[in-house]
């Protein structure tokens, strides 16, 4: 009687373990068998622009941003400030260097107008002007903040730009100095990626020497100046481009852009890569 209980028992154990065993096998099996959700890898990487008119539009974006000759850097820069550091969103610049660059490069709708503009008791000279409707609506549209645009502050006597309150334009002085460094720049890739835009850029720097007056240049690869990759005369410093022969000798930088409901492409910021 006992050898049979005791068989019953040895019975009913392996009987347990089986199905414990089953249980536990099925699912492992069953998780290992699970479908791995799909990785939409398109939506992941950014797509190639091949809208000319998109690329047109931001490449004057940029050239707004790149333009001035106002340098929030102690480096001054014609037209290279933005690169000097390895990234520079919207919020870090200043008012007046975005103002400013916006200005700067709208000297092709200037009205050529020779005055002299009294403010604050001086007389300038200035030979061209703009009215301040055209800068604002370019003003929030690459910069897209609803902040008053303090006009008053923009009156510098250390840069070219003079505002005049009674007819609300401004007005570009006269005798601009050249400054000694400025950059070449090549836009080499345009992407986008949902609602963000990105344009890669080669860069650059340009160093103007001489004495009285600049009489020959050298081109770097870097912010710093190291690595001189080209040099000549001053006179003839319109010839050295950047282009697809070159571009990957030089400094890279990326600029991402944000479209909104509007349909304009908003600054987010530059990083170098």
């Amino acid at each position: 009687m006992k050898k049979q209980t005791i068989g019953i028992i040895i019975l009913c154990v392996l009987s347990i373990s089986f199905s414990i065993y089953n249980f536990s096998n099925g699912q492992f099996i069953s998780k290992k068998e699970e479908p791995k959700q799909k990785v939409d890898v398109k939506k992941s990487q950014e797509e190639t622009i091949k809208d000319v008119e998109i690329k047109q539009d931001l490449t004057e974006k940029i050239k707004n941003l790149e333009g001035s000759d106002y340098c929030f850097s102690e480096q001054d820069y014609e037209n290279g400030c933005l690169y000097l550091q390895d990234e520079t969103k919207n919020e870090d610049l200043s008012f007046l260097y975005k103002i400013y660059s916006l200005i700067g490069n709208e000297q092709e709708n200037f009205i050529k107008q020779e005055a002299k503009i009294k403010w604050k008791d001086r007389i300038y000279s200035v030979e061209a002007s703009i009215s301040k409707q055209k800068i604002e609506e370019d003003y929030q549209k690459l910069y897209g903040k609803p902040e008053k645009i303090d006009f008053e502050l923009i009156n510098d006597d250390n840069y070219k730009i003079l505002y005049n309150p009674s007819d609300e334009s401004f007005y570009l002085k006269k005798s601009k100095k050249e400054k000694p460094k400025q950059i070449r720049s090549y836009f080499y890739k345009y992407t986008s990626k949902e609602n963000e835009y990105y344009i890669y850029t080669s860069v650059a720097f340009i160093n103007l020497i001489g004495k009285s007056e600049y009489t020959n240049y050298e081109v770097y690869q870097e912010k710093e100046h190291i690595n001189l990759k080209a040099e000549g005369i001053y006179n003839e410093i319109e010839h050295f481009i950047i282009n697809q022969d070159n571009y990957k000798e030089y400094n890279k930088y990326k600029y991402t852009f944000q479209k909104t409901e509007n349909g304009d492409y908003q600054f987010i910021n530059i990083e170098k890569l």
